[in-house]
């Protein structure tokens, strides 16, 4: 039921409200890995065989260990400040700072290429074995037949080397996969860079990894986050914009559920900015944004299963593209976006005996949709399952999408319990054809009073940039009526109405 944009509104507002106080931001699950090797990897330091409590893995041909052997083993301390999100290695006379995802550390103050980046994998910080054992003055060897790396430390602290053999299937390890390092790709660097998995805690500050320590308060924020916006590219790619004067990021990839998080040190959420939008096109779901801490915003992508993104500097802040398969199947064929009404925090009308709007309208364009895609038509959900998606967000789905047709599915509700029918909404006439197709069919197949063609202001018609019309299919209200609404048969009837309705406006002159 559609009584004007303020339901879908006090809906919208009440999930923000709960998002703002309530974000899960980055609540550590299970780390999602960046496609390392899974295959066992044996570890030898001074002729001991080490077993870490998690075991070493190999990124792009190079080997890397939990900082808790380095630690153990070599004799290092190790030291996570959260503010420069950085870990230090110390002792000996010898001092390594590097970060997460970073192709460069200091050595005793000196920038050094590594051959591999620092990586968070759940909740312990990997370093690449190779370099830090290097530093040490050690000798780094490679046994592919047993996968074993070997470590012998002299206790010498050197300068490492800019290139030594020392890693699986390499001779050259100054540059990740054979390719020269120039300019480093790392967090907030010029580039795309690779995703290195993490975690955080909801405590405020960034988790320090296990074997670590985590001091220093959080400065105040010195820019922002202004605005947040996305688009689709080359039919499958969701690209998350991000308007930001911070050009410092720290990416996160995080498991169980999975999502992207990524972290802008010193700025700060601005007041007018939406809090969630959902998306629910290929691999994302929805972005979140947050203040995780005050001089950190955050932004989070919920996304549908194990991503790599890609993040790169723009004269306005960043773009985030979260890579994914073809959204259409049949590229040129007609287009159909479904919007069943309502969902998650909004039930939509309730019937007399406790029915919810939000499942019929979910049931009836699921059915929608398998006939829809057995006449060869591409056809897109706002929603497949109950989730929430604002108003705001169905305009934005509909107008990036572009499809032919927009189709909202409703039922209707009154407080006198007699009324009864079926009824079409839409807002300009140019959507009138659409909405006499979908009439003339599904009326005859509700077996409802005809109610006819009707306009009103509804966000989801006005905002729309292709015809689009808003089916109330029947009053829930009504107990008759209600009762047929869930019945199986009902619910086929009407939708092979749809169906028709649809294909029969197909017919007319498409866009090209």
């Amino acid at each position: 039921m559609v009584k004007g944009s303020h339901r879908y509104l006090a809906a919208a507002a009440l999930l923000a409200g709960w998002l703002t106080a309530s974000l899960c931001f980055g609540q550590p699950q299970t780390a999602a890995a960046a496609s390392p090797s899974q295959e066992t990897v044996n570890l030898v330091i001074n002729g001991k065989a080490v077993v870490p409590d998690s075991p070493p893995v190999i990124v792009k041909d190079r080997v890397l260990v939990p900082v808790r052997v380095i630690s153990e083993q070599l004799g290092l301390k190790v030291d996570w400040n959260s503010e420069k999100y950085e870990a230090a290695l110390s002792g000996d006379g010898l001092m390594i700072a590097l970060r997460p995802g970073q192709w460069e550390a200091e050595v005793n103050g000196k920038r050094v290429a590594l051959d591999a980046p620092a990586q968070l994998r759940n909740d312990r910080l990997f370093v690449p074995l190779r370099f830090v054992g290097a530093s040490m003055g050690g000798k780094i060897d490679w046994d592919g037949d047993s996968r074993t790396a070997y470590v012998a430390s002299t206790g010498e602290p050197s300068s490492p080397p800019s290139s030594s053999p020392a890693t699986p299937g390499t001779t050259s390890p100054t540059s990740p996969a054979g390719q020269a390092p120039a300019t480093p790709a790392s967090p907030g660097g010029a580039g795309p860079s690779p995703a290195s998995p993490g975690s955080s805690t909801p405590s405020g500050t960034p988790a320090a990894p296990a074997g670590t320590t985590n001091p220093a308060p959080a400065p105040a924020p010195t820019g922002g986050l202004y605005d947040l916006d996305w688009q689709i590219e080359n039919n499958k790619d969701i690209v998350v914009l991000a308007k930001t004067d911070q050009p410092q990021y720290q990416l996160t990839i995080l498991g169980g559920p999975d999502r992207v998080v990524v972290d802008l040190p010193g700025a700060k959420l601005g007041d007018d900015l939406l809090k969630n939008r959902t998306i629910n096109l290929g691999p994302v779901k929805q972005v979140r944004l947050g203040q995780f801490r005050e001089d950190m915003a955050r932004i989070v992508i919920d996304v549908n299963g194990p991503v790599t993104p890609q993040i790169e500097k723009t004269a306005d802040g960043l773009r985030i593209r979260i890579p994914g398969t073809a959204l259409l199947r049949h590229p040129g064929t007609p287009l159909i976006l479904l919007d069943p009404g309502h969902g998650g925090s909004d039930p939509g009308a309730l019937g007399p005996t406790g029915k919810r709007e939000k499942d019929f309208t979910v049931a009836m364009a699921l059915k929608v949709r398998d006939l829809l895609v057995k006449q060869g038509v591409d056809v897109l959900l706002i929603r497949s399952a109950d989730m929430d998606v604002s108003l705001t967000d169905r305009g934005i789905i509909n107008n990036r999408i572009h499809p032919d047709l927009f189709f909202s599915i409703h039922a209707n509700s009154a407080s006198a319990p007699e009324a009864s029918g079926t009824e079409t909404w839409i807002y300009g006439e140019d959507s009138r054809p659409f909405a006499e197709a979908i009439q003339r069919k599904v009326q005859p197949a509700t077996g409802r009073s005809d109610r006819g063609i009707k306009q009103a202001r509804f966000y989801v018609l006005r905002t729309s940039e292709v015809p689009a019309a808003l089916l109330e299919s029947a009053f829930i209200s009504n107990p008759e009526e209600e009762a047929l609404m869930f019945s199986p048969d009902f619910q086929d009837r009407v939708a092979r109405a749809i169906v028709g309705a649809m294909m029969e406006y197909l017919k007319r002159p498409m866009r090209t």
